[in-house]
């Protein structure tokens, strides 16, 4: 019998993150779900600081389980020694004990196990996804979520949006000469809309086309994009999809499996955004 806290496969990060949310969003509250790509892979959900943060559990090649790479000098041998030892006694580099499991299947958009596993599966939307833009955080929160997944690798990039009501500002973070740098991107209403970036004039009016653009060398933006992070905490190549993640468009970047030592202090972020 599956874990009370495992939800199916076919769960999408959207209805977990509205069982989070409707059970309270109280620090800790969690969730777990199977990857479709693979049995042996798993996301952890878990809010912390308010917001649902999401995190990849693979098993190395010692057969000991990984999060966000790193084993956090255990050797878990399965997701649920991992998820026992998260909320029991986490280790010192985990951000938050895990608490309550959220309830599958609850109120808050969450699908119930015995309909997910015996209905018919769910159909993937074929709709481009923009999965690079990430929720409202801090420039020192973007700059942490990228010192712990990007690995320090110039052009990876995501989004976010500058403050959660605003639709005119993002901030694109993008590794730069081996750093976190983030840049206004901001909505100009001049006849058409224009996206300007660092106040320089991009040529562009949506983002997909900015990000798609690029993608090239451009004389107002410091490195061509490559891979994006997207909002289930993998780097992906979405260039395959004219500048967006679709599904069966790109591909997932799979880091190597590699037990990380105690993760170095965030590096400071040049850069206009806020």
């Amino acid at each position: 019998m599956s874990p009370p806290w495992l939800w199916p496969a076919s769960t999408t990060r959207q209805e977990i993150e509205a069982q989070l949310a409707a059970e309270g969003g109280e620090d800790g509250r969690f969730a777990v779900r199977s990857r479709e790509e693979s049995d042996s892979e798993y996301v952890l959900s878990v809010n912390y600081r308010g917001r649902p943060t999401h995190h990849l559990c693979v098993t190395d090649g010692n057969g000991h389980i990984l999060i966000n790479k790193n084993g956090y000098g255990e050797n878990w041998s399965s997701i649920e020694d991992a998820i026992n030892t998260l909320k029991s006694n986490p280790p010192s580099k985990w951000p938050v004990k895990l608490a309550s499991a959220a309830e599958v299947g609850g109120g808050g958009g969450g699908v119930s196990r015995t309909a997910s596993v015996s209905g018919k599966p769910k159909r993937r939307s074929s709709k481009v996804r923009r999965d690079y833009m990430h929720p409202p955080m801090s420039k020192d929160a973007a700059n942490e979520l990228a010192n712990q997944y990007l690995d320090g690798k110039d052009g990876r990039f995501f989004v976010r949006p500058r403050s959660a009501d605003s639709k005119t500002e993002n901030i694109m973070l993008v590794i730069y000469k081996g750093r976190p740098t983030q840049h206004l991107m901001l909505m100009v209403k001049e006849g058409n809309d224009t996206i300007k970036i660092n106040g320089k004039d991009t040529g562009t009016t949506t983002l997909q086309q900015l990000i798609r653009k690029c993608r090239k060398p451009q004389p107002f933006w410091p490195v061509p994009l490559t891979e994006h992070l997207n909002t289930s905490m993998l780097v992906v190549d979405g260039a395959a999809a004219g500048g967006d993640a679709a599904p069966g468009g790109g591909s997932v970047c799979k880091p190597p499996a590699r037990q990380a030592s105690t993760p170095s202090a965030p590096k400071k972020s040049s850069g206009g955004g806020g």
